[in-house]
């Protein structure tokens, strides 16, 4: 295997789809899409480009999509917090 290779594979988010089953699940989505959408990011003009990220910007990409999903569910929670909190009973 080539330096190269090794060092692509060692950085790599992403190792294989199989990793991304129980997440893409949990989101309703297919695997594979979650994969493409961690690893590269499209662009649309005139015409449509597709540009693999690097592993730093994979890395960024992936802390991005957390953020946004622990914000969502941290919104949520404070939002139904006053229907559970009436819900308990001490």
């Amino acid at each position: 295997m080539p330096a190269s290779d090794n060092y692509n594979n060692s950085l790599n988010p992403v190792h294989s789809v199989a990793d991304l089953e129980f997440p893409a699940y949990l989101l309703g989505i297919h695997a594979q899409s979650l994969r493409m959408k961690l690893i590269s990011r499209m662009w649309k003009g005139k015409e449509s480009v597709q540009v693999t990220l690097n592993p730093e910007q994979a890395a960024y990409t992936r802390d991005a999509l957390a953020k946004a999903l622990y914000a969502r569910l941290f919104d949520y929670l404070v939002e139904v917090s006053p229907f559970v909190d009436n819900a308990v009973t001490y």
